[in-house]
C-alpha cells in the first residue's frame, strides 16, 4: 500500500515546526486572557520583566544555534546587529500583542527556514518558507475574526510577515 505524503514530506517542514504554526494559531484565542493574568499576578513591571527573561532565553537560543553554525566572526557581528535592531524596534511597538506576532512569526520563520533548507536550493526553499508562513499568518487573524472577543486586523498579518521575513534572514546569516 502507498502511503499518502504528508505536508513535512512534501515541503520538508518537520513535524516541530508545523506543530509551532498550528499552536500560535490556537493560542491566539487565550494569548490576551494569560498576558492579563500573569500582569495582575506580577503587575505591569513583572510582566515586562518576564517578557524580557523569555526574550534574553530566545536570544542564548538563537546565539547557541549560531555558534553551532561554525560562522564566522563577521557573520556573527552582523546577525547579532540584527537580532539587536530587530529586538529593538520590535520594542518600541506600544501594542504587546503586536510584539507578541513579530516574535513568534520570527521563531516560526527561523524554523521553518531551517527545515526547507536542508535539501532544497535557496530559492526553492525561500519560497516555501514565504508560503508556509503566509498561510499561517493568515490563518491566525482568520481564527480570530471568528473568535466573538478577538477581531482580525491587517496589521497584524503585516506584523506576523515582517516577524517571518526576520527570523528569514536571521537563519540564513547563520
Amino acid at each position: 500500500m502507498e502511503k499518502t505524503p504528508s505536508l513535512s514530506s512534501i515541503f520538508g517542514f518537520t513535524k516541530f515546526t508545523i506543530f509551532l504554526g498550528f499552536f500560535i494559531v490556537l493560542s491566539s484565542s487565550f494569548t490576551r486572557q494569560v498576558m492579563n493574568f500573569i500582569k495582575d499576578f506580577l503587575g505591569e513591571k513583572g510582566f515586562l520583566t518576564f517578557v524580557g527573561f523569555v526574550l534574553l532565553a530566545c536570544g542564548i537560543l538563537f546565539l547557541f544555534f549560531l555558534v553551532k553554525a561554525q560562522t564566522n566572526l563577521a557573520q556573527r557581528a552582523v546577525f547579532i546587529i540584527i537580532a539587536s535592531l530587530g529586538l529593538f524596534l520590535t520594542w518600541q511597538i506600544e501594542l504587546p500583542a503586536e510584539r507578541i506576532h513579530i516574535l513568534e512569526f520570527a521563531a516560526l520563520g527561523w524554523l521553518a527556514s531551517r527545515d526547507a533548507f536542508k535539501n532544497k536550493r535557496k530559492i526553492v526553499a525561500v519560497g516555501h518558507v514565504i508560503i508556509f508562513t503566509f498561510f499561517f499568518g493568515f490563518l491566525d487573524e482568520g481564527f480570530q475574526a471568528i473568535l466573538p472577543y478577538r477581531y482580525y486586523d491587517l496589521r497584524d498579518i503585516v506584523f506576523n510577515y515582517l516577524g517571518a521575513l526576520w527570523g528569514l534572514m536571521l537563519f540564513l546569516l547563520t
